[in-house]
Protein backbone atom coordinates (compact mmCIF):
# COMPACT_ATOMS: atom_id res chain seq x y z
CA UNK A 1 0.00 0.00 0.00
CA UNK A 2 1.39 3.41 -1.00
CA UNK A 3 1.82 6.25 1.48
CA UNK A 4 -1.11 8.67 1.43
CA UNK A 5 -1.17 12.10 3.01
CA UNK A 6 -3.97 12.97 5.40
CA UNK A 7 -5.86 16.25 4.83
CA UNK A 8 -3.93 19.17 6.32
CA UNK A 9 -0.56 17.36 6.10
CA UNK A 10 2.52 17.70 3.89
CA UNK A 11 5.75 15.85 3.21
CA UNK A 12 9.05 17.25 1.93
CA UNK A 13 12.08 15.32 0.71
CA UNK A 14 15.59 16.55 -0.05
CA UNK A 15 15.98 17.21 -3.78
CA UNK A 16 18.92 14.92 -4.63
CA UNK A 17 18.57 15.77 -8.35
CA UNK A 18 19.20 19.52 -7.95
CA UNK A 19 21.58 20.75 -10.69
CA UNK A 20 20.95 24.54 -10.60
CA UNK A 21 20.81 27.01 -7.71
CA UNK A 22 17.30 28.07 -8.79
CA UNK A 23 15.88 24.56 -8.34
CA UNK A 24 14.24 23.74 -4.99
CA UNK A 25 16.24 22.21 -2.14
CA UNK A 26 13.16 20.25 -1.03
CA UNK A 27 10.27 18.70 -3.02
CA UNK A 28 7.06 17.14 -1.88
CA UNK A 29 3.33 17.55 -1.72
CA UNK A 30 0.65 18.96 0.53
CA UNK A 31 -2.95 17.85 0.97
CA UNK A 32 -5.29 20.67 1.87
CA UNK A 33 -8.19 20.12 4.28
CA UNK A 34 -10.58 19.98 1.27
CA UNK A 35 -8.69 16.87 0.05
CA UNK A 36 -6.92 18.46 -2.95
CA UNK A 37 -3.23 17.57 -3.21
CA UNK A 38 -0.65 20.02 -4.63
CA UNK A 39 3.06 20.01 -5.45
CA UNK A 40 5.13 21.77 -2.80
CA UNK A 41 8.70 22.99 -3.37
CA UNK A 42 10.91 24.70 -0.77
CA UNK A 43 14.25 26.51 -0.75
CA UNK A 44 16.73 26.96 2.12
CA UNK A 45 17.05 30.70 2.83
CA UNK A 46 19.07 32.86 5.22
CA UNK A 47 17.51 35.98 6.73
CA UNK A 48 19.14 39.30 5.91
CA UNK A 49 17.93 41.12 9.05
CA UNK A 50 20.13 41.67 12.10
CA UNK A 51 18.74 38.60 13.89
CA UNK A 52 19.76 36.37 10.98
CA UNK A 53 18.62 32.80 10.87
CA UNK A 54 17.80 30.05 8.44
CA UNK A 55 14.27 29.40 7.16
CA UNK A 56 12.39 27.69 4.33
CA UNK A 57 10.61 29.53 1.53
CA UNK A 58 8.14 27.59 -0.60
CA UNK A 59 5.64 27.49 -3.45
CA UNK A 60 2.52 25.47 -4.13
CA UNK A 61 2.03 24.15 -7.64
CA UNK A 62 -0.79 22.74 -9.72
CA UNK A 63 -2.78 19.81 -8.37
CA UNK A 64 -0.91 16.52 -8.59
CA UNK A 65 -1.82 14.38 -11.58
CA UNK A 66 -1.52 10.62 -11.38
CA UNK A 67 -0.03 8.62 -8.54
CA UNK A 68 3.70 9.08 -9.21
CA UNK A 69 5.75 12.17 -8.39
CA UNK A 70 8.88 10.91 -10.16
CA UNK A 71 10.17 13.11 -13.02
CA UNK A 72 6.95 15.10 -13.33
CA UNK A 73 7.56 18.82 -13.88
CA UNK A 74 6.34 21.34 -11.36
CA UNK A 75 4.31 24.10 -12.98
CA UNK A 76 2.98 27.03 -11.04
CA UNK A 77 -0.25 28.89 -11.56
CA UNK A 78 -1.33 31.67 -9.23
CA UNK A 79 -4.38 31.12 -7.07
CA UNK A 80 -7.22 33.65 -7.32
CA UNK A 81 -7.36 36.15 -4.44
CA UNK A 82 -9.48 35.08 -1.45
CA UNK A 83 -13.15 35.83 -2.04
CA UNK A 84 -12.75 35.98 -5.83
CA UNK A 85 -14.58 33.36 -7.89
CA UNK A 86 -12.55 31.05 -10.15
CA UNK A 87 -12.36 32.10 -13.80
CA UNK A 88 -14.79 29.41 -14.97
CA UNK A 89 -17.47 30.67 -12.52
CA UNK A 90 -18.49 27.11 -11.63
CA UNK A 91 -19.71 26.45 -8.13
CA UNK A 92 -17.57 23.65 -6.64
CA UNK A 93 -20.48 21.94 -4.86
Amino acid sequence: MAFELKPGAFSLFKNDKKTKETQPDWKGSIKLPDGNEYWFDAWNKTSTNSAGGVFLSGKLGNPKQGSSTVDQPTAYQPFPPLGQAPADDEVPF
